[in-house]
């Protein structure tokens, strides 16, 4: 972000802050609709602008798609190819994220890149076409899509970022282009049905990116035990992490998975070790605070058995 000087430009900037703020995102019941006249300065060549039922910033020559404030209950949700005469070149983070009625959502040929959790949890989305224009998938774009059955594939898709697929339960197959010469470990986590990707090059039955490792519980993440948050083991050391922030005071349960099916899962047992149990483990908040859950999977002789812990950082109030 460029800085300036100036009580007018200072005061230009917070409201421009304040609007994305309350506007990025598809999580809340009802949104504020702006009207198409308002125009934000943003920086020299970006403005947060509104047409329609789309927000977007002002790239100075094309359009960043930045918030969705139409109704909550759509099922079918349409991306226009231009706003106010510029053509959407990319969906920034979030923008449709929760909208968990919508089964259909059209994204324009011109789309280049999907942000990070733009569609994350639209549990009802069935199918989507990813235009040949989208070169990138950011990260947990389409994240627990439950329900996604069909996905028409970028034939010019470069990057993938991780998660981009997790937990979508209901694919069987997907056909991911070789011109994606790297796949995130968990790109495909907890894709339990999972059946082909379209590549001779990777054996989906032997490798660790199609693993399922996560947790489930009583927090307000996992729906009840009904939802999965997936774990990460980014220095591949076989130390999953999964960090629940904004946990209320309380105490939850929650147990780790070790593996697609849940015949595996991992709570308290004896001696700070783990087994192959059913038997849940506890973690009391006392504030509001983020939950760090932790699985070693490492297997040496002082510690034979994988082990599960919890760390609470609390009062974030």
């Amino acid at each position: 972000m460029k800085y300036f000087s100036g009580r007018i430009i200072l005061l230009a900037l917070s409201a421009s802050l304040a609007l994305t703020t309350v506007l990025t995102g598809c999580s809340r019941e009802q949104k504020t609709k702006v009207e198409s006249s308002v125009s934000v300065e943003n920086s020299v060549s970006e403005r947060v602008e509104s047409d329609g039922d789309f927000g977007y910033r002002n790239k100075g020559g094309y359009a960043e798609l930045i918030y969705y404030s139409g109704s909550m209950e759509a099922v079918e949700i349409k991306i226009p190819e231009k706003l106010n005469g510029l053509p959407v070149r990319s969906i920034a983070d979030k923008v449709f994220n929760n909208c968990e009625r919508t089964k259909k959502i059209i994204i324009p040929s011109n789309v280049e890149v999907i942000g990070k959790n733009a569609f994350d949890s639209c549990f009802k989305l069935e199918s989507v076409t990813i235009p040949d224009s989208v070169t990138k998938l950011d990260e947990g774009c389409f994240k627990y899509c439950s329900s996604l059955k069909e996905v028409e594939m970028s034939a010019n898709l470069r990057e993938m970022g991780d998660y981009a697929f997790a937990g979508c339960e209901t694919l069987s197959e997907i056909t991911i282009p070789k011109s994606v010469s790297f796949i995130p470990e968990h790109a495909f986590s907890a894709c339990y049905n999972l059946k082909s990707i379209g590549r001779d090059d990777i054996d989906i039955t032997s490798q660790t990116v199609f693993k399922g490792y996560g947790v489930t519980g009583s927090f307000q993440e996992c729906k009840n035990w009904t939802k999965d948050i997936p774990m990460r083991d980014d220095d591949n050391l076989k130390i999953y992490t999964a960090l629940i922030k904004d946990v209320m005071p309380g105490t939850y349960e929650y147990k780790v998975r070790a593996n697609g099916e849940w015949t595996d899962s991992w709570g308290e047992f004896e001696n700070g070790y783990t087994y192959n149990s059913q038997v849940n483990k506890v973690v009391t908040v006392k504030r509001k605070s983020d939950v760090k859950i932790v699985m070693d999977a490492r297997d040496n002789e002082e510690k034979p058995y994988w082990t599960v812990t919890a760390t609470v950082t609390d009062d974030l109030s």
